[in-house]
């Protein structure tokens, strides 16, 4: 077990992780990962929560507000000047102190020992990028909110994670795929298409080598994914977190238009990259991707 009473630093970012949320708009989905934030088995000195308010107007900031008294959270805004999720995450990255960096998004739900675990698995090896699973996860639609939100409203946390173990249609939609190779990230050569920001984790020094997030992406889709290839390429080793310990509530979103902006995104990463796997992305999903990689 990871000891909390060290002070040790790596490669000059203190032991810990910081958890970076950008939001817009979405107090009440904040309000519930928040919540569970505040309720981590990891040692409050040794995490931070980094909120960045992409120009929200319904009291966002003073929701946060409630809640410095009873967990390190820090309060960045930026104008809102459209889809700027890429600018607010490296306003996160750079804010950030610690040596691990968390991304989630408003509305995940965490388990108490989620934070430690992650920090645990970095403290074990360097340039470590973890994806982490979390029920719910869909690219672009949720045809069982209903079914899952009652499931999370008349449920502990603890046991609304047992009770969707037990219902693969509620499973994030990268499961079967993972289950399908043991796993084991390292039985495909693109690991980086995985790489979605709902709940992932990553060496703080690696991502800020890298000037975190192209600020290019102004639009839903590709700018994770797009930074994760870049980790791929400078040699940093994918992993998965063991177990699901987490849940993204279900929530509404437009998914033709998601799918729109998704599909010219794709373009600029493979103008930018030009290699074989982003040529193929601007004809196949990620399914058909990795089958083929």
């Amino acid at each position: 077990m990871f000891s909390s009473g060290t002070n040790e630093l790596i490669s000059g970012e203190k032991l810990g992780i910081s958890v970076v949320i950008p939001t817009y708009n979405r107090k009440d989905l904040l309000e519930k990962t928040l919540q569970s934030l505040s309720q981590q088995s990891l040692d409050k000195s040794r995490f931070e929560i980094i909120v960045i308010d992409d120009g929200s107007s319904d009291g966002t900031d003073l929701l946060v507000k409630s809640f410095q008294p009873k967990i390190p959270v820090l309060y960045f805004f930026q104008e809102d000047l459209g889809f700027r999720v890429a600018q607010a995450r490296n306003i996160g990255i750079k804010a950030a102190k610690f040596s691990v960096i968390l991304f989630i998004d408003s509305g995940v739900i965490v388990s108490p020992y989620l934070l430690q675990k992650h920090l645990e698995l970095h403290h074990m090896e360097p340039k470590l990028v973890v994806i982490g699973l979390s029920h719910g996860v869909n690219e672009y639609d949720l045809e069982h909110a209903d079914e899952m939100e009652e499931i999370i409203k008349n449920n502990t946390l603890e046991n609304a994670l047992l009770t969707l173990e037990k219902l693969p249609h509620l499973w994030d939609c990268r499961t079967e795929f993972l289950k399908s190779i043991q796993y084991q990230l390292n039985k495909t050569t693109i690991p980086w298409i995985l790489f979605w920001t709902s709940h992932i984790s990553v060496s703080a020094t690696e991502v800020k080598a890298l000037e975190g997030f192209d600020e290019w992406f102004q639009s839903w889709g590709g700018e994770d994914v797009e930074l994760g290839l870049r980790l791929y390429q400078a040699g940093c080793n994918y992993k998965v977190f063991p177990g699901v310990e987490s849940i993204h509530y279900p929530h509404p979103r437009d998914g033709l238009k998601n799918r729109n902006d998704s599909k010219s995104n794709v373009k600029y990463i493979h103008q930018k990259h030009q290699i074989k796997p982003t040529e193929s992305l601007l004809t196949m999903n990620w399914e058909e991707l990795v089958q083929l990689y």
